[in-house]
């Protein structure tokens, strides 16, 4: 299952089969995104506060204890199934435990509950996503062949997160991501689905092993000597802000959409369909036009887009369903190119690295970035939940909201993103590994690790 030669070509079944697992994840990230947090407030009674401080701190604590150390092990982990596989598959049932308990909370639900499932579960994400990234970057090793690969895992998480807010459609309304009567059959679907896909991509993905140079041991100055260099310092700053920015809409989804746009809680999950239905398109294109202009650039464009597309979408007059519909694919089309690019690029620097110092480094580098997310994803929860419990905004589903408070909402949704979407876009000005540094890198990488397999290939004989 793996290989220590190089990678055999990506043919479009092996990179289908490895992007299916981005299925589940997708639906369950837009269900813990976009509808978990409503749900443990508005029909669980926690508090909004308390909602978020429990999100916000589980994401802290799991960046500090769990993403970093995590990337540690990846990366020298060495098996006869691989460096990325285990974690991968290990990951699985500790997910899935975590789903179950919090798709079906019992009655009279505690903060303390919430907080020691969510904990669970984002241990469980972290060793899967960590793992399927790192896995990714080292199946596809050319500059250009790694926006082809990332944007088809785009699109094809995409058509997770598209399924299950298609669910209405499939049987009449009786099962929708909104609907709080539905969530404990949306958990059996994903817990269902998961398996499955971790089988498919287990069995089917090449797993490509590049060689070490150096195997010694790491001390904490080395986690300090990747991430202070300007790239990595673009990258996981970048990946910050560009988190930030439509990540904050998330939580806060459906109390915008059904409370200031006027439109009900069914035509919101369907307008959250075109959103991301977006990256389905959106995905394959940016990959094409980062082959004409580079990864930094596409990103800029990207930004410039976001916020342009998130411009107009203030300006559409109350439910209006097809402007609104356009305006929402508009947005989610720009929005596809950020965490695409970051993510290839990152690879590339994780090249650079191991050129530089002898070792992989790309699960770690992944779990810096996984740093990133969650800090972000945390943020977004803890301010947006905080505004709207400030301006006196009421989640209660039988609770009558203030122009006051649906004010202060529409300000958190439609604002704020663009600032920090505008400042991520920035910190990318002057990036300098492109295609063409890439190109050098990774002559000078297929070299030494053609040695490195002819020394090894030599030893045995010598040793007799």
């Amino acid at each position: 299952m793996t290989s220590s030669a190089g990678p055999r070509p990506l043919t479009p079944a092996i990179i289908l089969a490895f992007a299916s697992a981005g299925i589940p994840g997708a639906a369950l990230a837009t269900m813990m995104g976009n509808f978990m947090p409503r749900f443990f407030a508005g029909h669980m009674g926690l508090k909004l506060t308390a909602v978020g401080a429990v999100i916000a701190s589980v994401r802290l604590i799991d960046t500090l204890a769990i993403d970093l150390p995590l990337g540690w092990a990846m990366d020298h982990t060495r098996t006869r199934l691989g460096r990325y596989r285990p974690w991968y598959i290990l990951g699985a049932p500790v997910l899935l435990l975590a789903v179950w308990m919090l798709f079906n909370p019992p009655t009279g639900m505690t903060a303390g509950y919430l907080f020691l499932w969510y904990f669970i579960y984002s241990i469980g994400s972290s060793m899967m996503v960590l793992a399927h990234s790192a896995w990714a970057a080292n199946l596809a090793t050319d500059y250009h062949q790694r926006s082809r690969i990332f944007g088809w895992m785009a699109a094809i998480a995409a058509m997770g997160s598209v399924s299950l807010l298609c669910l209405p459609f499939y049987n009449h309304g009786a099962i929708q991501p909104g609907k709080p009567e539905s969530i404990h059959i949306i958990g059996l679907l994903i817990i269902g689905l998961t398996p499955l896909m971790t089988l498919l991509v287990t069995t089917v993905t090449p797993e490509p092993m590049a060689p070490d140079v150096h195997r010694g041991k790491v001390v904490l100055k080395d986690y300090w000597d990747i991430i202070a260099r300007p790239t990595a310092l673009r990258l996981v700053i970048g990946d910050l802000f560009l988190t930030l920015g439509p990540g904050l809409t998330g939580p806060i989804y459906v109390f915008f959409f059904n409370e200031a746009k006027g439109f009900t809680v069914g035509e919101t999950t369907t307008l959250l369909i075109f959103y991301i239905g977006a990256t389905l398109v959106g995905a394959p294109v940016w990959a094409r036009v980062a082959r004409r202009f580079g990864k930094h650039q596409t990103l800029q464009i990207g930004c410039v887009c976001y916020a342009i597309a998130q411009t107009t979408l203030m300006a559409i007059p109350k439910a209006m369903y097809l402007p609104t519909a356009i305006g929402m694919f508009s947005v989610g089309f720009s929005a596809s190119a950020f965490g695409l690019m970051v993510r290839a690029m990152l690879a590339d620097y994780g090249d650079q690295l191991r050129l530089e110092q002898g070792v992989q480094r790309v699960s770690l580098l992944y779990s810096f970035v996984g740093v990133t997310l969650k800090i972000g994803t945390s943020f977004n929860v803890l301010i947006s939940f905080a505004i709207l419990d400030l301006v006196g905004f009421q989640a209660s589903e039988k609770a009558h909201n203030t122009a006051h408070a649906i004010f202060g909402l529409e300000m958190v949704y439609l604002f704020a993103p663009i600032i920090f979407v505008v400042i991520g876009g920035a910190l990318f000005f002057g990036y300098s590994l492109d295609a063409t540094r890439h190109g050098e890198i990774r002559a000078a990488l297929d070299e030494r690790d053609k040695a490195l397999a002819e020394a090894e290939a030599v030893e045995p004989h010598a040793a007799v």
